[in-house]
Parts: C-alpha cells; sequence; structure tokens
C-alpha cells in the first residue's frame, strides 16, 4: 500500500489484519518508496509477477498514484 496518511494507513492495516493478510502487507508512505520496492520486487522475481495487488493513494508527495502506475507500466515494457 501506497498512502501518506497515517489515518488512512491504520485503518487499511486493521482490515489486513482481521482477515489474516497483514504480515505479507507492505506499507509506503509515498509513491517514490512504493516504486523502488515495486522494481526490486520485480528484479528478485525474475519473470514472475511478484505484486498481487497494490492499494495507491492518488495524490502522495515525490510522485502521485498515476506517475506510479505510469512508471510501473514502463518498466515493466522495457523488462518484457
Amino acid at each position: 500500500m501506497a498512502e501518506d496518511q497515517a489515518i488512512n494507513m491504520q485503518v487499511v492495516k486493521g482490515q489486513l489484519e482481521s482477515q489474516g493478510l497483514l504480515e505479507q502487507s507492505e506499507f509506503y508512505y509515498n509513491g517514490q518508496e512504493a516504486f523502488n520496492r515495486s522494481l526490486q520486487l520485480f528484479e528478485e522475481a525474475g519473470c514472475a509477477t511478484p505484486i498481487d495487488l497494490m492499494l495507491i493513494d492518488q495524490q502522495m508527495p515525490l510522485m502521485t498514484g498515476m506517475e506510479l502506475i505510469k512508471n510501473i507500466r514502463d518498466y515493466l515494457k522495457v523488462r518484457n
């Protein structure tokens, strides 16, 4: 999850915890952190897709949600 508002992050963490999914989740406070980690996961996984779901805030510091998705898609186009 990429979200810069702490209260929103806590709400989602509570929902994931109630479903038993919190321990396999990652949280980032800006789009740049999420993008950097996404690239790392893609590199480690090789040709597999290591990310099942991303929850992304539209308005974040350093990189917006739309920029994050565009950058990931651009990276995947080049990689594949």
